[in-house]
């Protein structure tokens, strides 16, 4: 039998005992859900207010502004997250290896230990990120700074709802075999790929053709894969014409928005002048006047502030892609091995959009790429599916060729 026994009341063993005792009860359970009431009030004003009073996010601190609760980015983390959210949205990395990326970079969560996999996926699903606060089945604009553009978020959300379409494919890409079902054989049976298991228990990764037959070691097939994707390899010569002509084309196509960022630079730098030349007239002017003038030159500065990192996002990164670009046809192999198991996949039908054959000792392929077949040592023939121009000067024989066709 249990007794409630109190050091301030007595309570006795009746009827009138029972009923002090339900009352007390009573009350602390009133006590308590008013409390309850009253914080999730207060909560809710906050999140009104466009506060986040909770724990701060992976990339954010919790802070005090004008003796209020709300979040502010973190220095360290931030650039941290906005980095993966730029990855994704770049297209050349899975989710999974810029959530590797991102680890091996330093970001952590609030106790120091690395982030999941899981739990960052859920972060770049939270739309606080982009300054949104969702709570309460309510959502509000953040007054905090925002980590990621709204830009970016959303295009960032739409590669992860297109690719949690294809789950299927990180199951049946097996990452030490690459070349499964990509290499054919001179009969037309697809490769696979398996580990044998030695005398010793140890096991060996093969390539085989499912027809059976003869086994392949995995790493003496690869090899010989790098050499025959080298082997389409472009020289110094026509890479730097190549970069030379795609940064002239980008540079004429963009030329309309890089005018519109210059004058809109230009404009937020005048706001800045006017912004100091008024709070150098504050005894001049009169406090109305000032107000209605540095509320007009506040807003404007923050739309174009706005409009700024917005354009900044949709321009293309032409830089690191003609980087990218450079070392993926300069030495395709390089990029290729040192790649996740899904780029791979991507570079391979690339560079060989038919696929290849293996006849037990070399690499054959019916289709290259248009952009690898401007490699001009690889045949003596000119090749008929690239245009030439724009690459290499017309010489008078290639003309004269031309125009006999």
């Amino acid at each position: 039998m249990v007794e409630l026994r109190s050091a301030t009341e007595v309570l006795e063993d009746t009827p009138v005992g029972h009923f002090v005792e339900n009352m007390l009860a009573n009350v602390a359970q009133f006590d308590n859900d008013v409390r309850a009431e009253r914080c999730s009030n207060g909560m809710k004003e906050a999140v009104r207010e466009g506060r986040y009073v909770w724990m701060a996010p992976c990339g954010y601190d919790n802070i005090t502004v004008a003796l209020k609760a709300t979040i502010g980015p973190n220095q360290t983390m931030a650039p941290l997250m906005l980095q993966a959210f730029e990855d994704i949205a770049a297209e050349h990395l899975t989710t999974e290896e810029v959530w590797q990326k991102a680890t091996a970079n330093g970001l952590r969560k609030k106790n120091g230990k690395p982030v999941s996999r899981g739990y960052f996926y859920d972060l770049l699903k939270n739309e606080i990120y982009m300054g949104w606060i969702n709570k309460f089945g309510e959502r509000h604009k953040g007054v905090f700074t925002a980590i990621v553009p709204e830009s970016l978020f959303h295009s960032v959300h739409k590669i992860l709802k297109k690719r949690g379409k294809k789950c299927a494919s990180y199951v049946t890409d097996n990452p030490e075999f690459p070349l499964r079902r990509f290499v054919s054989s001179t009969t037309g049976v697809k490769l696979t790929g398996a580990k044998s298991t030695g005398r010793k228990g140890v096991k060996y990764p093969l390539y085989r053709f499912r027809d059976g037959g003869t086994n392949y070691r995995k790493d003496d097939l690869h090899i010989l894969f790098a050499d025959f994707m080298d082997s389409y390899a472009i020289s110094d010569k026509r890479l730097t014409k190549l970069k030379q002509f795609v940064q002239e084309k980008f540079a004429k196509a963009t030329r309309n928005e890089r005018e519109h960022l210059e004058r809109a630079n230009g404009r937020l730098t005048a706001i800045h002048e006017l912004e100091s030349n008024l709070v150098e007239s504050m005894g001049v002017l009169s406090q109305e006047t000032f107000k209605r003038q540095m509320e007009r030159l506040e807003k404007e500065e923050a739309d174009l502030k706005s409009l700024l990192s917005h354009s900044v996002h949709q321009l293309p990164n032409v830089s690191g892609a003609l980087k990218l670009a450079w070392n993926y046809l300069h030495t395709p192999s390089l990029v290729w091995a040192s790649a996740g198991v899904q780029t791979k996949l991507k570079l391979q039908r690339f560079q060989f959009p038919s696929g290849v054959m293996f006849d037990g000792q070399k690499f054959e392929t019916t289709e290259v790429s248009c952009i690898f077949a401007l490699k001009s040592d690889k045949s003596t023939e000119l090749s008929t599916v690239v245009d030439l121009s724009g690459f290499e000067p017309l010489t008078s024989a290639l003309q004269m060729r031309r125009s006999t066709n």
